[in-house]
């Protein structure tokens, strides 16, 4: 028993031992420490020092001072507290760096750091648009001429009379064709040269045109026809009867008060002596049952040019200013017309051409909308500055022509109970739509000159000399009803305030120029800054160029021969079942240069140059070509020769060149076409 006992006991053991390893920890101690201490919270301290250490510091470098810096300047590179007299700078430029640095604490300390931040602004570029839009279309038709018993009056004939219009609106323009300039340079010199011809440019003298030229304060504002009005016309009330909308989107009364407004008081009517014919049938039911189109034509140039490209409330300006307006428009043309007819009053009632000279000149303020604390100012800590070397220009070179030729020979004959001949209608669009954004500043520095021009040129030829033969039967002809529109519009939103540059500014500009990126405190406390937290600076050490022109010319003839035959189905249609159109033609120049900006304040360190002009002829050529007494019988030429658009691709060569800077008048051209293609 005993033996048992002893060997149960050493297996419990054992057990006791393998039990122990699972109970769980037993219960956690409580301790109930107590801190004593002798430290107190330091007085706070701005100079804060901190020294990066490690692979993760970033690049450091130390801001050596710049002996040459006078008083009110700021070493450039280098941020640090306000002190008294001058104010702390931003980063100096689009590559420059920002050197961060302090020293130790209250109790001293040894060691110093620097980091250095980059900073970058967006610098300006600079955008050149050239283009050159044309369309030369040539559509003289010719039907039945075997059955054609009258005279014929030659192609060349034709063609030599709208040479001898395009002569004559060669001789009325004041600007001559635009030019590209060779360079930035050229620009320069151009605007020098625009200034002195708007001092010294007369009104040309020619027999029969009216012309009206208008300079500076009162060229600006609305202008119809030479007179200064309150309100613009809108083209598309005027449009002629065939390429009017049709009548169902019209208002019968509207319509009705705008044409007895065009016909009695509208001061643009051609000349007396024009033979009135109507145009065509204005039956409400039933249209006619013959017709035969040989107008109809439409020719238009439409240029819109919407720009906000540089603009700062302050600049400071080296060189010169100058910004010219010029507008420049001219209508010319022949709606002279002939019916031979047995029964007279057959011709219809009077649709006489009308042409218009449309052009607007306006500047509107633009006043800053920021929003600022009256009582307490706060002007800007830091700046920022990006430099330019060179010019920037923004230049939009746009030139259109439109060239249609539209000489119809036709003996008229009608077969079936209805008939359409299309032998006009033709159509030739050229149009440009530019929007170009750019940048804003708070202040634009230019070393050289400021150059601000906005040119629009526009001419309207037209040829519509008609002859229409009539037989017993008689029938409406739409001869005339001719529209030459020309409308030009230049607005700025922003206006400039021109001071002379002080003593300091010259200096500021100078230490621009060699290479200082300092912004003195004086400057910063300019009344524009106030609210700013900091400044944005453009340098451009040349020039800052803004240049638009516009070109617009279209050329139409139109001088139709058409003879109605007698016959049956003629006579059995009546006189108001015959429509004949040869006129209904419309010649459209539209252009606008918008130029977005602000009010600004402009300090100028040379002359400032500020002028406008509007020029607005129209002359009526009272010459029949059709009469076959006409003077332009012996001086028939073939001017639409084959080599004209060779000629005209050859000019495209010669694009850049100019000797005049598109002042005056090119000698030396024997086609006057040449020169309008040019």
């Amino acid at each position: 028993m005993s033996v048992e006992e002893a060997r149960l006991r050493a297996e419990y053991d054992d057990f006791r031992a393998l039990k122990s390893l699972h109970d769980g920890p037993g219960d956690l101690p409580v301790i109930n420490p107590k801190i004593v201490d002798d430290f107190e919270p330091d007085e706070f301290s701005g100079r804060i020092r901190y020294k990066p250490k490690g692979e993760d510091a970033p690049e450091t470098g130390a801001s050596m001072p710049h002996a040459d810096l006078e008083p009110g300047f700021f070493e450039p590179g280098r941020l640090s507290p306000p002190a008294s007299g001058y104010e702390p700078p931003m980063p100096a430029g689009s590559s420059q760096t920002v050197s961060i640095s302090g020293g130790g604490g209250r109790g001293g300390g040894g060691g110093s750091g620097s980091l250095e931040v980059i900073f970058k602004i967006p610098a300006p570029s600079s955008v050149a648009v050239v283009v050159q839009q044309s369309n030369v279309l040539h559509d003289s038709d010719q039907w039945n001429m075997d059955s054609f018993q009258g005279p014929i009056v030659s192609q060349e004939v034709l063609e030599a009379a709208l040479e001898t219009l395009v002569a004559a609106g060669k001789s009325l323009s004041i600007l001559g064709p635009a030019v590209v300039p060779d360079g930035e340079v050229s620009y320069s010199d151009m605007a020098h040269s625009l200034v002195k011809f708007i001092d010294e440019v007369e009104a040309p003298k020619v027999d029969g045109a009216k012309i009206t030229l208008l300079k500076g304060e009162s060229a600006a504002g609305l202008h119809v026809n030479g007179e200064e009005v309150s309100e613009l016309p809108n083209w598309q009330d005027y449009m002629p009867a065939y390429l009017a909308p049709p009548k169902a989107e019209r208002t019968d009364e509207s319509m009705e008060a705008s044409a007895e407004e065009g016909l009695d008081d509208n001061p643009a009517v051609s000349a007396e002596g024009t033979t009135p014919v109507t145009g065509p049938a204005e039956d409400e039911d039933e249209g006619p049952t013959h017709v035969a189109v040989h107008g109809g034509n439409l020719l238009v140039n439409e240029v819109a040019l919407s720009a906000s490209w540089l603009y700062a409330p302050v600049m400071l300006v080296g060189g010169d200013s100058i910004s010219l307006h010029m507008i420049s428009q001219i209508n010319v043309w022949n709606d002279d017309h002939v019916s031979f007819s047995a029964n007279a009053d057959e011709a219809g009632d009077s649709a006489l051409t009308t042409a218009w000279n449309v052009a607007s000149i306006l500047r509107e303020s633009a006043p800053s909308e920021k929003s600022v604390d009256p009582i307490e100012s706060k002007f800007p800590e830091h700046w920022a500055i990006t430099r330019i070397e060179g010019d920037v220009i923004n230049v939009n070179w746009i030139k259109q022509f439109n060239f249609v030729v539209d000489n119809d020979v036709t003996a008229m004959t009608f077969a079936g109970s209805e008939s359409n001949f299309i032998f006009g209608g033709n159509q030739a669009t050229n149009s440009v739509s530019l929007q170009e954004l750019g940048f804003q500043y708070d202040l634009i520095v230019v070393g050289g000159h400021l150059i601000n021009l906005a040119m629009i040129n526009q001419i309207n030829v037209l040829l519509d000399a008609d002859a229409v033969t009539l037989d017993n039967h008689g029938g409406i002809v739409g001869s005339g009803g001719n529209l030459l529109w020309n409308e030009a519009a230049i607005y700025e939103l922003g206006t400039d305030t021109i001071e002379p540059l002080d003593p300091k500014q010259k200096h500021f500009i100078k230490m621009l120029d060699e290479g200082s990126n300092g912004v003195p405190g004086w400057l910063l406390k300019n009344e524009a800054f106030n609210g700013d937290s900091m400044l944005s600076v453009l340098y451009i050490d040349g020039n800052l160029i803004n240049s638009q022109s516009i070109e617009q010319t279209n050329v139409l003839g139109d001088a139709d021969q058409v003879e109605m035959l007698a016959g049956d189905l003629l006579a059995a249609a009546g006189e108001d079942g015959v429509t004949v159109t040869t006129g209904s033609n419309a010649l459209l120049n539209l252009a606008s240069i918008e130029d977005y900006g602000t009010d600004s304040t402009v300090h100028v360190g040379g002359e400032h140059y500020s002028d406008a002009l509007l020029y607005q002829a129209e002359l009526i050529s009272l010459d029949d070509p059709m009469s076959g007494d006409s003077e332009l019988a012996s001086e028939a030429v073939v001017f639409l020769a084959d080599g004209m658009i060779e000629d005209n691709k050859q000019d495209d060569g010669d694009l850049h060149k100019s000797d005049s800077h598109g002042l005056g008048h090119d000698s030396g051209s024997a086609d006057v076409m040449q020169t309008m293609l040019a």
